[in-house]
């Protein structure tokens, strides 16, 4: 059985040294559209802190779930996932 990986589904504690307004607009824009958004670059380039800035700042629930390539394999995705979930809404 797959074991779930707290850090996971936890958002880092660490804030963003700098906002980025303009990109947390975006994000804005495409949660009120209804829209998928994806958060895409190389290591080291600030999506992790740009995704936690915006889960803050939102005002709503958040399910955090931080894939790594090992989660191709469709039953650790699942799991996470639904742990991930269930952080958010406690019951699911």
């Amino acid at each position: 059985m797959v074991q779930v990986i707290p850090e996971k589904i936890t958002p880092p504690a660490e804030l963003p040294r700098v906002s980025r307004e303009r990109l947390l607009r975006t994000l804005r824009e495409s949660m009120e559209g209804c829209n998928s958004t994806i958060v895409a670059g190389r290591a080291g380039t600030g999506k992790t802190m740009l995704a936690t800035d915006f889960a803050r700042r939102s005002g709503r629930r958040v399910a955090w779930y931080k894939l790594d390539a090992p989660d191709s394999e469709f039953s650790v995705f699942l799991r996470h996932l639904c742990a991930s979930l269930g952080r958010a809404r406690p019951g699911f």
